[in-house]
């Protein structure tokens, strides 16, 4: 059977090589005077323009993102990502169903990388990492992340009942608490590494929170000081 594939609205026909998941392996009844845009319609296929380019997806995400900084995912519409990506709005449909989908890639994509910049730094052979630089680094990295907006604003949507952004929240707790307990007590034996992980995640957020408010009254960096001393007791 011949399979053919829709781009745009055109008919290529004779292509035996894989398609895309846009491919009907059907032939369309051409002569009976149904257009190929119907015939998807009536076969219950979406009709939807192809990518424009390979990074299409990426700008999406990144404008997602920087969009995130600035204020909650519900104030936010699909109009404004596209927009801010620079693609159009169907090209944002192509690649997402809904809004919540963007709001998911754009959670598991920060997430990964900040598990990636940790297991990196802490893995280093050529860097000091003894237990001070530990605390030092995980302390100073979480509370001056770039993406702290970003952070506060996928906790605040998680908070606000959005189930899926919370279980992905915990889910990186946990593994961010195992990690960081786990290097701790390799540094100090006898201390406990599920409680010091916790400890630290705490300790992180609430002096994330000071910093976004502008608490001048906290010397954050003395703070740090402060908790490595009282940890390497």
């Amino acid at each position: 059977m011949i399979k053919q594939e829709l781009v745009f609205g055109r008919n290529l026909r004779n292509e035996t090589a894989e398609t895309s998941q846009n491919s009907v392996t059907a032939p369309i009844p051409i002569a009976a005077g149904i257009k190929p845009a119907v015939w998807r319609l009536m076969k219950g296929q979406r009709f939807m323009a192809a990518p424009h380019n390979d990074n299409i997806k990426e700008k999406i995400l990144d404008a997602a993102t920087a969009l995130l900084a600035e204020k909650s995912f519900n104030e936010i519409s699909l109009s404004e990502i596209a927009k801010k990506s620079g693609v159009s709005k169907g090209s944002v449909y192509y690649y997402y169903k809904n809004k919540d989908d963007i709001l998911y890639d754009v959670a598991d994509g920060y997430l990964q990388q900040m598990y990636d910049q940790l297991i990196a730094w802490v893995e280093n052979k050529e860097k000091d990492t003894s237990l001070p630089r530990l605390l030092h680094y995980v302390l100073s990295r979480g509370i001056d992340d770039p993406g702290k907006n970003l952070r506060l604003h996928l906790t605040a949507d998680a908070i606000a009942g959005n189930d899926q952004i919370r279980e992905k929240l915990i889910n990186r707790y946990r593994t961010f608490r195992k990690v960081i307990g786990e290097k701790i007590a390799q540094r100090k034996p006898d201390a406990d590494a599920q409680y010091y992980g916790w400890l630290v995640l705490t300790v992180i957020d609430g002096l994330m929170i000071q910093n976004l408010l502008g608490n001048t009254e906290i010397d954050t960096e003395m703070f740090i000081k402060d908790f490595i001393r009282e940890t390497e007791r």
